[in-house]
């Protein structure tokens, strides 16, 4: 627009916006329309716009089956033979359009959609020349169009796995009350392999655990699975968190010496060597948690009393397959009301976490706890607000994220008087912990 037509359409199938195969166009398909544009800025009002759905019926499921642009050179007579007809007009002729062309857009002999292009007034009519340039042009579309219809599908498909492996928003745990969220991937990086777990442990107490392989999609979320089913494994050992890291770490030496063989898993696309991880163990009974990191920054801390997070002081170790140092342990006493925000993702990713969603995530942490918020209701304040911000403004706004929160409250009659009421614990795309 404005060098070849006036006015331009673009419609695809609804199988093909979800990323599925394509299908027999059979008549009465409906398509739907994705985008416009007019050369003067303007779509006519009587004509499908953006957004519209519509069925197609005999004759246009035959042109579109042929896979060769075809072309109206003079509207005139089409206006007459389609008069009465209010469907087929919205669909084909806007009002001052002349001429029109419409190029199927095929995949291995498959019908994706069409585009219908115009032009109006005294402009010359859409001629041979003007199909063979627009029959390359539907050629290199359709190309293109079926490629992205093939990343949707594996996008979609990763996602859902991923979901799938993700604890539930709500983990019933003796030692926590939970609450989870998962934001995925707002660009064409795609899904990563980030991970959140809750895991309930013996003698009352409750593991967080947060981490991130390498990469994107389905390779990354596979590596994301190998690793939160090792860390269930070596959690039922019942080791500290430094020596559970060791033992990961020399799992991920012997599958990343496996993938190398086998010559698969490249780095880009994710990858169990080089992933971060941060283990924690909260016990309810004397209020004191223990963590360990390999390569992935600590929680944020903030207390009922105060209205400020701030970062917990730990030292990470390597990420996992990057050495063999041993992993250093941090301890933390826990107040009643305390509140422990874990996250990873491109949370986790800037430097003394810096950043506009960083940022959002230290405010929330501390207002919520300073007003003694519900971790659920923290949770989802903080996801609400990254989901606001632009996906270009911050890494946070690029990439997947998780955030889980937990929280231990006041008191509460147990079995012992010295136990304190669960940890209340909220993901979302990172994660947190109040006790």
């Amino acid at each position: 627009m404005p060098a070849f037509a006036d006015l331009g359409a673009v419609d695809l199938t609804d199988g093909v916006l979800l990323g599925e195969e394509p299908t027999f166009l059979a008549p009465r398909t409906p398509l739907r329309r994705i985008a416009v544009a007019a050369a003067d800025g303007c779509w006519p009002r009587e004509t499908h716009a953006a957004g519209a759905t519509f069925r197609i019926g005999d004759e246009e499921v035959e042109h579109l089956r042929k896979g060769t642009p075809g072309v109206l050179p003079d509207l005139d007579l089409a206006r007459a033979a389609l008069e009465g007809d209010a469907e087929r007009t919205a669909l084909m002729l806007p009002p001052t359009a002349t001429s029109l062309m419409v190029l199927p857009l095929l995949a291995r002999g498959l019908v994706l959609g069409a585009v219908g292009l115009w032009r109006t007034g005294e402009r010359t009519p859409f001629d041979p020349v003007d199909v063979t340039l627009a029959d390359e042009i539907g050629t290199r579309a359709s190309l293109s169009l079926d490629n992205a219809r093939r990343y949707t599908l594996e996008r979609r498909t990763a996602e859902a796995l991923q979901r799938g492996l993700l604890p539930r928003p709500v983990m019933d745990v003796e030692a926590a009350n939970t609450f989870g969220a998962h934001m995925p991937a707002r660009a064409a990086t795609g899904t990563g392999g980030s991970w959140y777990d809750v895991i309930a442990l013996s003698s009352s107490r409750v593991a967080f655990v947060v981490g991130n392989a390498g990469g994107q999609g389905m390779n990354a979320t596979a590596a994301m699975g190998q690793l939160r089913a090792a860390v269930q494994t070596l959690s039922d050992l019942d080791l500290s968190p430094d020596e559970l890291l060791s033992h990961l770490n020399d799992l991920v030496v012997r599958l990343a010496e496996d993938e190398k063989h086998r010559g698969t898993a490249a780095p880009a696309a994710g990858s169990v060597h080089g992933a971060t991880c941060l283990y924690a163990v909260y016990d309810p009974v004397n209020c004191h948690c223990v963590l360990a990191s390999a390569g992935h920054p600590g929680p944020l801390l903030a207390s009922r009393d105060g209205d400020e997070a701030d970062l917990v002081p730990l030292q990470p170790g390597l990420p996992l397959g990057k050495g063999a140092e041993p992993f250093e342990s941090a301890e933390l006493q826990l107040r009643p009301g305390d509140l422990l925000s874990f996250y990873t993702g491109a949370l986790a990713r800037g430097p003394h976490h810096t950043g506009r969603g960083p940022a959002l995530v230290r405010e929330g942490t501390g207002d919520g706890a300073g007003n003694g918020r519900p971790v659920t209701e923290i949770g989802g304040r903080i996801m609400a607000q990254l989901l606001q911000e632009p996906s270009g403004a911050t890494t946070a706004g690029r990439r997947h994220r998780h955030l889980a929160t937990a929280r231990r409250p006041q008191h509460r009659r147990k079995r012992a008087q010295s136990r304190h009421r669960p940890t209340d614990l909220l993901g979302t795309g990172g994660s947190g912990v109040r006790h």
